[in-house]
C-alpha cells in the first residue's frame, strides 16, 4: 500500500483495510458516518442522527454515492463547500462552540494546525469496525489477529488505535508491498496490512494480490490543490471514490519482483567472484501461477553489463 513529492504518482493511497475519514468538527452531531448497517443504526449498532453535515472540498463527493448512503442509512446527507483549507479554518474559527459539521475533510498537514486550536472532536475508533469483521471471519478473537504496520511517523495514531483495539502489530521499516503479499502467504502470520503509501506501490500490491489472492480496498490522499488539479486534469472526477483491488489492477495481471536487499518476502542480491545470485518471484492473476525463481549469473559470460557489475 505511503509522501515525498508533489508528484501525483507519489500520491498517497490507503493501505489494506485502513478507512479515510475527515476530522470530526468542534460541536457538530454525535451521530456521524455509519453507511453500511441498516436504516437506522450504524456500524456499532448505535442509533444514528439524522442529519450527516459534511464540509468538503467541491466535487469531492459523487451525488449518486450520497444518493445511495441516503437510501443505506436513512440520513440526509448535508453538504457545504470550501476551496482552501484557508477558507475551512475560518469558517471553524468563526463558529467555534458551536454546532456546525459532523466530518469535515482538511488536508492532511492543516489537521494539526486545527486540531491544536481547539477546532476537532476525537475520532470515536470503536465505531470503525475492521479489525471486528475480520477477527469474526477468520473465527478468532482481535487479539488473535497480527496486523502490518510501516514504520512512520504518520502512523502513530493509526498504530495506537491498533494496541487500543488489541491487536497485535508487526513494524516494518520498508517494502510496504512485500507487506500487502504477505497478508495472503499462509507462513507470514500476518492478517491485514494498514497504512497508507505512495500510489504506484497501491497498484504493485493488488497487481500481486490479484494472483495469489486477498482483497484490498484504498483511497486517493491528495496533500494540496495542485495535486487536486492534477487528478481532475486526468479524469479523476471522484476525489473520493473508494478503489477496489480490480480497480487497480484490471484484465490479466502479470507481477515481477527481484530483491535487491533481503526482506521479508525476497532475498537480496549477493555478491561472488565474477557472478551474483538473485532472488525473484513471478505471479500471474489468470493461472493463479507463482513461480520462485533463484538465479546464478557468471559475469565473465554475460555482456553488456554495465561497469560496476
Amino acid at each position: 500500500m505511503h509522501r515525498t513529492s508533489a508528484r501525483m504518482n507519489r500520491r498517497e493511497l490507503l493501505g489494506l483495510g485502513a478507512l479515510a475519514l475527515g476530522a470530526a468538527a468542534c460541536g457538530g452531531s454525535t451521530g456521524g458516518g455509519g453507511g453500511a448497517a441498516s436504516s437506522s443504526q450504524s456500524l456499532s449498532g448505535k442509533k444514528l442522527e439524522s442529519t450527516l453535515k459534511f464540509y468538503n472540498w467541491a466535487q469531492y463527493v459523487n451525488p449518486e454515492n450520497t444518493k445511495a448512503y441516503e437510501a443505506k442509512t436513512g440520513v440526509n446527507f448535508e453538504e457545504a463547500n470550501f476551496t482552501s483549507n484557508e477558507q475551512l479554518l475560518t469558517k471553524l474559527q468563526t463558529t467555534k462552540g458551536q454546532k456546525t459539521y459532523d466530518i469535515i475533510v482538511p488536508d492532511a498537514d492543516h489537521v494539526r494546525i486545527e486540531k491544536d486550536l481547539g477546532l476537532l472532536m476525537k475520532l470515536d475508533h470503536s465505531l470503525i469496525p475492521n479489525l471486528k469483521n475480520l477477527a469474526q471471519a477468520k473465527k478468532v478473537e482481535i487479539a488473535d489477529l497480527v496486523v502490518c504496520i510501516l514504520d512512520r511517523p504518520r502512523h502513530a495514531e493509526l498504530i495506537a488505535k491498533v494496541r487500543e483495539a488489541g491487536a497485535r502489530i508487526m513494524l516494518i521499516g520498508d517494502g510496504d508491498v512485500s507487506g500487502v503479499i504477505a497478508t495472503s502467504t499462509g507462513d507470514s502470520g500476518i492478517d491485514i496490512y494498514m497504512g497508507s503509501g505512495g500510489a504506484p506501490e497501491g497498484v504493485l500490491a493488488a497487481a500481486a494480490l490479484r494472483a495469489i489472492g486477498g482483497q484490498m480496498q484504498g483511497r486517493l490522499l491528495f496533500r494540496n490543490d495542485d495535486e487536486r488539479g492534477r487528478a481532475r486534469k486526468w479524469g479523476i472526477t471522484d476525489l473520493n471514490r473508494k478503489y477496489s483491488m480490480l480497480d487497480m489492477a484490471k484484465g490479466d495481471v502479470m507481477f515481477a519482483a527481484t530483491g535487491v536487499t533481503s526482506g521479508s518476502m525476497l532475498k537480496g542480491v549477493r555478491r561472488f567472484g565474477n557472478g551474483a545470485e538473485t532472488h525473484s518471484i513471478v505471479m500471474r492473476s489468470k493461472t493463479g501461477t507463482v513461480r520462485w525463481i533463484s538465479a546464478h549469473h557468471n559475469f565473465s559470460i554475460k555482456t553488456g553489463l554495465p561497469s560496476w557489475a
